[in-house]
């Protein structure tokens, strides 16, 4: 989380990299989530996560990753999935191994080129992104959204 929440910080080269700061700051957000630095974080700790460090968190479960290059809607393969919330940055975690991996590129780790945020949906051709309506599913509060692409 350090990592993804920090992408401004001038020393962010060294925050990826896993240097002393890294460890400095990840101390620093279990303090400020209230939790231990030395006790994992269960998957049911990881709203208390969110509304301290004001984010959407997404868990996708390692072991139940879709075939890479598809069109896809990744939506079974989340453990958690945030209530979307556009004022709150997006941190994308891997988990894998009981360790959850900071995702930087979800498009780049999902190989496709174009990825809905809100239904979690992959594409490969942008006009097939922005004509498609996010799916009704009782985790995407309940309605159809329309929505801008994101090509990032």
């Amino acid at each position: 989380m350090g990592v993804l929440l920090n992408e401004n910080h001038p020393g962010y080269r060294h925050i990826k990299e896993g240097r002393t700061i890294r460890t400095t700051i990840a101390k620093s957000l279990c303090e400020k989530c209230n939790m231990q630095w030395d006790e994992p974080v269960s998957i049911d700790q990881i709203e208390q996560v969110e509304k301290a460090l004001k984010c959407n968190i997404y868990v996708l479960d390692a072991n139940n990753l879709p075939i890479l290059n598809t069109t896809t809607n990744i939506f079974t393969s989340l453990m958690y999935k945030s209530e979307y919330n556009e004022k709150y940055k997006q941190c994308w975690l891997l988990f894998d191994d009981d360790h959850y991996h900071c995702i930087t590129n979800t498009k780049g780790l999902l190989a496709t080129k174009f990825f809905c945020k809100k239904c979690c949906s992959c594409f490969n051709h942008k006009s097939a992104m922005e004509k498609h309506e996010c799916s009704e599913s009782p985790d995407l509060n309940k309605h159809k959204m329309k929505h801008e692409c994101d090509n990032r």
